[in-house]
């Protein structure tokens, strides 16, 4: 198995630099550290590199405002 070597942009700390492009939000290859609170280059490294971690909500109420939206959306498709 190959090791990663811990890059700033896979780094929990980094957070990416995002621009207007048009209508849309476009991702740019800037990595802001947060830790350091400058802007740092997607494939330099430190010392204080963690993995990422990924939340996700499940509660109920999420569950049911999903609920909520998909029976609004019917009721809207079944109107035309």
């Amino acid at each position: 198995m190959r090791k990663k070597n811990p890059l700033c942009k896979t780094c929990g700390n980094c957070k990416r630099f995002y621009v207007v492009y048009g209508f849309k939000p476009a991702r740019t290859h800037i990595v802001y550290c947060t830790v350091k609170g400058e802007p740092t280059e997607p494939a330099s490294s430190c010392e204080r590199w963690c993995k990422k971690e990924v939340l996700y909500d499940v509660s109920s109420e999420r569950f049911d405002e999903a609920a909520e939206n998909i029976k609004f959306l019917m009721r809207l498709f079944q109107n035309k």
